[in-house]
């Protein structure tokens, strides 16, 4: 995740001197990567719950997500 996250703070659509046409693909790249991560994260906590283990916190992904979200 903290690769993910940095990856997106490096190369994605909020990086300087990126046109607006390049943005809007990168933002789509880094959402569709996003929702992926994200159904992998809700199995975890349902495989976690299931048995008992305290959930897994991913603050990155979920920092990523907050930030994709406000750029739509």
């Amino acid at each position: 995740m903290i690769q993910f996250r940095n990856s997106f703070d490096s190369q994605g659509p909020a990086v300087p001197c990126v046109r607006p046409a390049e943005a809007v693909g990168r933002l789509q790249d880094f959402q569709q990567r996003y929702t992926q991560f994200e159904a992998q994260r809700q199995t975890l906590d349902a495989v976690q719950i299931l048995f008992g283990i305290p959930l897994t916190p991913y603050p990155e992904l979920d920092k990523t997500g907050e930030v994709g979200e406000t750029r739509l």
